[in-house]
């Protein structure tokens, strides 16, 4: 029934020029917005990969430090080692028996090094 009502009507062409142009505004508009979005991802993306780049450098600083780091240790640990046996010696040669004659020995060989370095 509807289809007949229909066929008899004739369609006005200017609401069908204003039905035509308000759709063709309404594909531009979108089309306009996925311009605009497809742009917005494009830079979100450029964003991340300048964040990873920094992120990388990071890293890369952390491991320096971080070995730099190792290093500073071992010679400090190794510095406490000498004088840590410098003062072992100086407790055994005070808990020896032998101290007067150890002592006697060193006093010579200190005399020889220097003057060999002279």
């Amino acid at each position: 029934m509807k289809d007949e009502e229909n066929a008899g009507k004739v369609k006005d062409p200017k609401k069908t020029d204003e039905a035509e142009k308000i759709k063709e505004l309404r594909l531009e508009r979108a089309a306009a917005m996925c311009e605009e979005a497809a742009d917005t991802l494009i830079r979100i993306e450029r964003q991340f990969d300048a964040i990873e780049r920094r992120y990388n450098k990071l890293i890369e600083q952390k491991t320096i430090f971080a070995s730099r780091a190792a290093a500073r240790i071992r010679y400090v640990l190794q510095e406490g080692a000498e004088e840590d046996r410098t003062v072992a010696l100086v407790d055994l040669l005070n808990k020896s028996r032998r101290k007067e004659e150890i002592s006697e020995n060193w006093r010579s060989v200190s005399a020889l090094a220097d003057l060999t370095e002279r």
